[in-house]
């Protein structure tokens, strides 16, 4: 299922602005906070990793589920 989540965003647009109200409304649950964390991997990069969508992948990295953090723990900023 992770991969599947992971896999959606690409089928979208991820410069569309409405995706960061998605993807922060997406964080109640582990499913969808990896469905968030998939958006955010895909549209960070496109709004330039902007603060908010720093800000979320911050607090995903935080988030009560294990794969929930180790999934945002993988999203790079910038390249190192």
């Amino acid at each position: 299922m992770a991969e599947r989540l992971a896999a959606w965003p690409a089928s979208h647009d991820p410069g569309r602005p409405e995706l960061f109200g998605a993807a922060r409304a997406l964080t109640a649950n582990p499913m969808e906070a990896l469905l968030a964390a998939s958006i955010a991997s895909q549209a960070g990069p496109q709004a330039g990793w902007s603060r908010p969508w720093r800000e979320l992948v911050t607090a995903l990295r935080d988030h009560a589920d294990a794969d929930v953090r180790e999934r945002a723990s993988h999203i790079v900023f910038s390249p190192e």
